[in-house]
This record gives structure tokens, sequence and C-alpha cells, in this order.
């Protein structure tokens, strides 16, 4: 979430690297777990939005996901 919430305070969606940075720095995470955990989080989201008919929340997840691939 502290990924997802990020994406609305900026303005470049290429600054979610220096975000995503810091986070896997201050939890002493694997940038790459962590990274492929955001994708599978963001599809389970994405896939479970859209099901409902969220409109805002699935471009959200399409742009974190296009971001992390």
């Amino acid at each position: 979430q502290l990924l997802w919430r990020a994406l609305d305070d900026l303005e470049d969606v290429s600054r979610l690297d220096c975000h995503f940075a810091r986070l896997v720095e201050a939890g002493d995470l694997d940038a790459q777990l962590a990274r492929a955990w955001t994708i599978v989080r963001c599809v389970d989201y994405w896939l479970w939005g859209l099901g409902v008919g969220l409109t805002h929340d699935p471009v959200k997840c399409e742009t974190i996901i296009d971001w992390a691939g």
C-alpha cells in the first residue's frame, strides 16, 4: 500500500523507482522479491477490481504493473 499511495502523490511514474528503492531499503527487503510481490498483489487486486466494477483502481494497478514489469 505504501507504493500504491505514493502513486497519487507523484507527478511522474518514473519517480516510483526512487520511492520503491527507499521502501526496500527501509524494510531491508530483497528488491526482486518485493517487485515480484508487488506485481502479484496488483494483478490480484486488478482482477478483483474489474470484477466488481471499479474504474479508478484498475488503472492504478495497470500503471504499477507496467512500471514493475
